[in-house]
């Protein structure tokens, strides 16, 4: 019987052990290698955003999906590059690029956590919702409140 770790294995090792296509596992390992130390210091906006393409002569070059990307990268490229080096990569010079089909490989938006209003903030702003004249703030407030009470039950 096959464990299905070994089979999904065996086409990595035969392109590792292949002469023609070593040189490609090789490189692909340090682009995932390089990825994992980059992304967890990317700004939350960035990671995703921008992939490691290659590593040459001490200069990592980065694809990014957006010239907006592309312009907050460079403004932290100096600092990354230090990052970099602490991690053990020696990287000298940081290239940026821009590829706009990367776009598709991921275009969720960071989900930010939501707080719940207790029991004592939601009195408060009923209370707060029963004080105030007609207009704008108090539409907003039933709104917070409709919302905060259709999450608890």
């Amino acid at each position: 019987m096959h464990s299905t770790n070994r089979t999904s294995q065996a086409p990595l090792q035969w392109l590792a052990q292949n002469s023609a296509t070593a040189g490609l596992m090789h490189t692909a390992r340090e682009l995932l290698a390089l990825q994992n130390v980059l992304t967890p210091a990317l700004p939350p906006a960035l990671q995703g955003r921008v992939r490691a393409a290659s590593l040459r002569q001490r200069s990592l070059t980065l694809m990014v999906v957006a010239p907006a990307h592309a312009a907050r990268l460079r403004q932290i490229s100096t600092r990354l590059s230090e990052y970099m080096q602490t991690q053990g990569w020696q990287i000298d010079r940081i290239v940026i690029q821009i590829d706009a089909g990367m776009g598709a490989l991921e275009t969720k938006k960071p989900r930010q956590a939501s707080s719940h209003l207790n029991t004592t903030a939601l009195n408060a702003f009923d209370e707060l919702a029963q004080k105030l004249d007609d207009g704008p703030l108090a539409s907003a407030v039933r709104d917070l409140l409709r919302h905060h009470r259709k999450q608890i039950g």
